[in-house]
C-alpha cells in the first residue's frame, strides 16, 4: 500500500506540476512553456477561491488538480466546486491513487460548503468518464466552448 499525503502545492513543486501537467491529454498543440505554468501558480496563489492540490508519494508530488470554488446566484446561491488539470504520474496509475485523490477533492469541496463538484472530461477520455462514473460522479448536461 502507497504513503500518499495530500497537500496544497508550493512554488517548489513546479518541476513535478509541470511534468504532471504535460502527462494531460488537452489536444493542446502548442509547446508546453514553464513560465506560462509559473505565472498561472501565482495567479491560482493569488486567488482564495483556487487552489493546487498535490498528493505526495515517497516525498515527491505525483498527482495533482486544481479546484475553483464558484457562487451561483441560482440554485439558492449554493457553493460550487469545479475540478481541473486531475492527473496521476503515469508510471502510477491503477494503484488507487486517482480514487484517493478525487475523495480527498470531494471532502475538501464538502468542507469548503460546497454541495456539488463539477469537473470536465475531453470526449475521447472514455477510461477517464469510466473512472469518475465508478467513483460516485454522473453524466450531466452538455459543455460548450467559444474559442478567443
Amino acid at each position: 500500500m502507497l504513503d500518499i499525503t495530500f497537500r496544497t502545492a508550493a512554488h517548489r513543486d513546479l518541476p513535478a506540476l509541470a511534468a504532471l501537467v504535460q502527462q494531460l491529454d488537452v489536444g493542446d498543440d502548442e509547446l508546453f512553456a514553464l513560465d506560462a505554468l509559473e505565472r498561472a501558480f501565482l495567479s491560482i496563489q493569488n486567488n482564495r477561491f483556487h487552489e493546487i492540490y498535490v498528493a505526495v508519494i515517497d516525498g515527491e508530488p505525483r498527482a495533482m488538480f486544481t479546484m475553483l470554488i464558484l457562487q451561483h446566484l441560482s440554485h439558492n446561491a449554493r457553493l460550487v466546486a469545479e475540478l481541473h488539470d486531475v492527473v496521476v504520474d503515469a508510471d502510477l496509475r491503477g494503484q488507487g491513487i486517482g480514487k484517493a485523490l478525487v475523495h480527498f477533492a470531494i471532502d475538501r469541496a464538502r468542507s469548503a460548503g460546497c454541495d456539488k463538484i463539477m469537473l470536465n472530461s475531453n470526449r475521447k477520455r472514455e477510461a477517464a468518464h469510466r473512472f469518475y462514473l465508478d467513483n460516485g460522479f454522473k453524466q450531466h448536461g452538455l459543455s460548450f466552448y467559444y474559442d478567443l
